[in-house]
């Protein structure tokens, strides 16, 4: 929960980017960027990050 909350907040409240640094294991700037590239598409961008 301490990890949800941290990363939710390091997101400014953006619940993809924060998903997404967490399941991805990335940056704020970093999961920013994937999603954008991604339109947005959760599960497209941790299919880069998971290869």
């Amino acid at each position: 929960m301490k990890e949800a909350n941290s990363a939710l907040k390091d997101a400014k409240g953006h619940c993809k980017t924060a998903i997404l640094m967490i399941l991805g294991g990335l940056e704020v700037k970093e999961a920013k960027i994937l999603l954008s590239e991604k339109k947005g598409f959760i599960r497209e961008a941790l299919k880069v990050v998971s290869k």
